[in-house]
């Protein structure tokens, strides 16, 4: 089995081809085991005709959705030929998602995430009140959240400082009583004009690298609210994104891939 290993903002992937015969659930345990096996957050597994990516996770769990897998996918595909436009659609989880690739050296691309939705449901929230502006109560400290579904549930707090202070309280706030589901966390600094500094909380992982959708539902949130128009860039811990509105309010998240190395690893097919 031959893959590549390669990262998007800091979250590292192992691609390959996706072959017939394997159990890709009991291939991923052993092939994505840092200390036994190759190593990574997920290993993608690219199919040609019709093109699609599927994501399993490092317990051998089938991921719907991944940004960031994405942009190393589109990287693997075009670089190998098995797309040719700079514009095409893949087949993920949650559907068909429309990719476009932005620039070669470096390898950047863009993901249309669809528009966002200010809807209770969406959020899993069972009362009415609106959720965008609502104001949660932490350690008898009041906090103005702004929350919205965009691919999934995102909760946005702009802050005056990003720093350690924030662990004490994402927990909290991701699995906060009205939540049912428990919600994403993205921290916004505005760095200045259009630029935000961001850290997300995400419900399962905790803080990660990077979060596209987090950087997303910052710039819903702050477009809604006036900051900024229809654009904004994202300062993360191994690289910045740029996100856009269209006129339509579809968000498109452009980010960058890169390599790290490629191995033949020798996985024995189960019986």
């Amino acid at each position: 089995m031959h893959l590549v290993k390669m990262h998007s903002l800091g979250t590292d992937y192992l691609l390959t081809k996706i072959e017939d015969g394997i159990n890709y659930s009991n291939a991923s345990k052993k092939i994505l085991d840092r200390i036994f096996g190759v190593g990574a957050k997920a290993l993608i597994l690219v199919k040609e005709k019709p093109l699609e990516m599927k994501v399993y996770d490092s317990n051998g769990k089938l991921i719907t959705f991944d940004s960031n897998a994405l942009i190393c996918f589109s990287k693997y595909v075009f670089e190998n030929k098995i797309v040719k436009s700079h514009k095409f659609e893949v087949l993920t989880g949650k559907g068909i998602v429309e990719l476009e690739i932005t620039g070669e050296v470096p390898f950047t691309c863009s993901i249309n995430l669809g528009k966002p939705l200010f809807n209770n449901k969406m959020l899993y929230i069972t009362d009415s009140i609106n959720s965008f502006g609502r104001e949660l109560i932490i350690n008898n400290t009041y906090i103005t959240s702004y929350s919205l579904f965009i691919g999934e549930p995102h909760l946005v707090i702009f802050t005056d400082v990003i720093n350690s202070k924030l662990h004490d309280i994402a927990k909290e706030i991701s699995s906060y009583k009205i939540f049912n589901k428990k919600i994403n966390v993205s921290f916004a600094y505005l760095k200045e004009k259009g630029k935000y500094m961001v850290k997300t909380y995400d419900k399962e992982d905790g803080f990660v690298h990077a979060s596209l959708h987090g950087c997303a539902a910052v710039m819903v949130a702050a477009k809604k609210l006036g900051f900024i128009k229809n654009k904004c860039e994202c300062i993360l811990d191994y690289g910045n994104i740029i996100i856009i509105a269209d006129k339509k309010d579809n968000v498109y998240v452009s980010g960058d891939a890169n390599d790290i190395f490629e191995i033949d690893y020798k996985y024995v097919k189960e019986e």
